[in-house]
């Protein structure tokens, strides 16, 4: 049905202002399995236009956030998520993940692998919202930066987290 504004959804959060200049456009596939043990997802997301103003965030209002978000994997029942695919960007800052989490009653564990692509510093500063990083406004970069890396823990095994990265 294309876009819709935010402020038709009834969205109310403390931090996002100007709701009826924000869009959301998205579109997915769900199918329940197996007497509800798994459900498989397929889908994306976009938001456009997206204003917040929250102190924590910057003490200035930060304006035109928008985000693409796609996610492909399966959950069940026993409180596994398997993530085949995972891309989120803003502009041109992007990541790509893919993994797996698990939580039961006595721990939680995940392993993610993830990848931001490499890019122009430049595009990747300027699709940041200056007002998200004011100290670096009029900055210009050159060269190009790029990083994958994992991590993995389990809370039962918590001096076994494992960060590794590459940048």
């Amino acid at each position: 049905g294309g876009q819709v504004p935010l402020s038709l959804l009834g969205l109310h959060a403390k931090a996002l202002t100007e709701l009826d200049r924000a869009t959301l456009a998205g579109k997915g596939r769900v199918v329940l399995e197996g007497k509800g043990k798994t459900l498989t997802f397929d889908g994306q997301l976009t938001f456009r236009g997206l204003t917040a103003h929250d102190p924590r965030l910057s003490p200035d209002v930060v304006r035109g956030l928008d985000f693409d978000a796609r996610a492909r994997g399966v959950l069940s029942d026993r409180g596994e998520l398997r993530l085949d695919e995972l891309e989120a960007a803003m502009g041109a800052l992007r990541v790509e993940a893919h993994g797996g989490f698990e939580q039961t009653a006595d721990h939680v564990s995940a392993a993610l692998d993830f990848v931001l692509p490499v890019n122009s510093c430049e595009a990747v500063l300027g699709s940041i919202p200056t007002a998200l990083v004011p100290t670096l406004r009029g900055a210009h970069m050159s060269g190009t930066f790029g990083a994958r890396g994992r991590l993995a823990f389990d809370t039962r095994k918590l001096d076994d987290l494992a960060l590794d990265y590459t940048i």
